[in-house]
Order: structure tokens, then sequence, then C-alpha cells
């Protein structure tokens, strides 16, 4: 009958790391994509306004624009602005990253080491 109440391994544990390493990707991901998404934002809005200017630059000096002018020129600060966006995305995730493996760690009652390492590696590509 002792036998019937004997105590099982810890099977979840596995489960929870996973878990837990899947929440940090998904808090990681967000924040970048956040991130990246105001500054494509601010792209965008300095492009136009690039592109306005070059245009009306054009008709003052030549009295006709060229298409491939304005679009080049309003990509510049739009292109530059999303790879900057990217850089601060990676910046912001890597400060903050700490935190959020204490939290997820104490929520899911893991050691933080499994999630640091996790993050560590991911930090490589």
């Amino acid at each position: 009958m002792a036998d019937a109440y004997r105590q099982m391994p810890e099977v979840l544990a596995g489960e929870r790391e996973e878990a837990a390493v899947s929440d940090f990707g998904r808090w990681r991901d967000r924040v970048q994509t956040l991130i990246l998404l105001a500054f494509a934002v601010a792209g965008t809005v300095l492009g136009a306004i690039v592109y306005s200017i070059v245009q009306d630059l054009q008709f003052e000096k030549f009295n006709r624009a060229s298409l491939y002018m304005n679009v080049g020129a309003a990509a510049v600060p739009f292109i530059g602005l999303l790879v900057v966006g990217r850089f601060v995305g990676r910046q912001v995730a890597r400060k903050r990253a700490p935190a959020k493996i204490a939290a997820l760690a104490k929520g899911y009652e893991i050691d933080e080491e499994v999630l640091r390492s996790t993050a560590a590696m991911v930090e490589k590509l």
C-alpha cells in the first residue's frame, strides 16, 4: 500500500524551464519589435518630409523633379533610422534582460542560471 503513494520524480521542471525560455524569447522579440516600429514610423515621417523638400528644391532649380532622386533621398533617413532602431532595440533588451530573467525565474520557480545561459547564447546570434 505504501508503494501507491511513493514520491514521483520532478518531471515538470524541464517543462517550466522551456516555458520560461519561451516567455523570455517572446518578451525580447516584443521589446525589439516595438522599438523598431517606433523608429520605422519616425523614419517614414522624416522620409516624407525629405521627399517634399527635395521635390520642392528640384522644381525651384530645374522646373521638374526626378522621382528617383526624391525616393532615394527619402529612403536614406528611413533606412538609417531602421538601422539605428535595430541597434537601440538590442541594447534596450540587453539592459532590461537581467530584471526580466529574475522575474521569470521567480515566477516559474527555476534557477536563474538556465535563463542567463539561454540569454547569453541568444546574444551571440
